[in-house]
């Protein structure tokens, strides 16, 4: 399965190694196209090394001579349409990786960081689009009890305990699935717990959540939310109790909590 890119990605990586026209002197397109190559050249070699792939695996993942790879790394050789979408499924990186450098966020994900960075998270977005009018706050964190990403999941302590919402509207959303919905008792507990730290302010809106959500059966499988603790003895109390095996420590919690930048809604 090729990563996921959308038709703009394709343009825009036909534009970067296009990106002349032909009323453009040949100077310039012969210089342009040099400079698609190197940097293709070099994303791919970045690419490759991540991936901790010599360029004789990847090549035999391709079907390719190596020395071809070795070729399209240094920029001497222009790869086609069909191997570029293999190389790009290879290395499991989407096209605009290979073309820019950096990846293309799918449309959804991209909107979910502009909000959460909007509530304070301190996550990387592309602010480039034209403004529009962000979702409902309960929509946006009950997407964010999806994601694994720590420097999401580090930070939703703080934003619960520092943002209003509606705490029925939220529950009504994460209770759809039985793991967003434990995720969230969790969180409203070290939210919580912050709170009566000093980290936050106010509480009835927790309080109200605290009440509707279930705590998991003790039969219950553990969900390690993508970054298991190695000893679950030293996990928080409130981790224990819903049996969530993330690795983070309060105080972990309680300095992503302090590290929230100035909410923007």
């Amino acid at each position: 399965m090729l990563p996921a890119f959308d038709i703009g990605t394709l343009i825009e990586f036909m534009a970067q190694w296009h990106m002349t026209t032909s009323s453009d002197p040949r100077a310039h397109r012969r210089k342009d196209r040099i400079a698609a190559r190197a940097r293709f050249g070099k994303n791919l070699e970045g690419c490759r090394r991540q991936r901790q792939l010599t360029q004789a695996a990847l090549a035999q993942r391709l079907g390719v001579d190596r020395s071809l790879v070795a070729r399209w790394e240094r920029g001497q050789r222009d790869p086609d349409l069909a191997i570029l979408e293999r190389v790009a499924s290879a290395l499991k990186v989407p096209m605009s990786r290979l073309a820019r450098g950096v990846e293309r966020l799918p449309p959804s994900e991209a909107v979910l960081r502009i909000e959460l960075s909007a509530l304070g998270v301190p996550i990387s977005t592309d602010w480039s689009s034209p403004p529009w009018a962000l979702r409902p706050v309960e929509t946006t964190l009950a997407e964010a009890l999806e994601r694994t990403d720590p420097r999401i999941v580090d930070a939703l302590p703080g934003v619960l305990a520092t943002t209003t919402f509606r705490p029925r509207v939220l529950w009504a959303k994460a209770s759809e699935r039985a793991l967003t919905e434990r995720r969230l008792g969790w969180l409203t507990g070290l939210a919580q717990t912050l709170i009566a730290r000093g980290v936050g302010y106010g509480g009835a809106h927790l309080e109200e959540l605290a009440r509707l959500v279930q705590l998991p059966g003790t039969g219950a499988a553990w969900d390690d939310v993508g970054k298991s603790a190695s000893d679950r003895r030293k996990l928080p109390p409130i981790s224990k109790r819903w049996r969530v095996s993330y690795d983070q420590t309060l105080r972990g919690f309680m300095a992503a909590a302090e590290a929230l930048t100035e909410p923007a809604l």
